[in-house]
């Protein structure tokens, strides 16, 4: 996958379970993480569920992301700087690009 351009939701999701070090077993067709079973991958990007599990997984790696609302969206912020922040039409969306961002990955949003 190429980073620094826009992403399905799916791929989108896909890219932030791999940078949370997931991995798939195409042999079971499931998702896991430190050799425990996950099942379904969350949908980080699309939903408030997967964005919850994406903001704890996020928390154990040392990001914390705050969520803001805005008149036409919802801001994420992580960081020191208030340079550190995305923002998006969707809370999950701008959780799951502003995650990468932090982690160093160049996404557009």
């Amino acid at each position: 996958m190429q980073a620094g351009r826009e992403w399905e939701p799916g791929e989108l999701d896909v890219l932030v379970a791999e940078t949370l070090g997931w991995v798939f077993s195409e042999r079971h067709e499931t998702w896991s993480h430190n050799a425990i079973y996950k099942g379904e991958l969350p949908k980080f990007s699309t939903t408030w569920e997967g964005m919850g599990v994406l903001v704890e997984e996020a928390r154990k790696q040392g990001i914390n992301i705050d969520i803001l609302t805005r008149e036409h969206g919802y801001a994420a912020v992580w960081g020191k700087r208030w340079a550190d922040n995305v923002v998006s039409k969707s809370a999950p969306h701008a959780v799951s690009i502003g995650f990468l961002k932090a982690r160093g990955i160049e996404v557009t949003a």
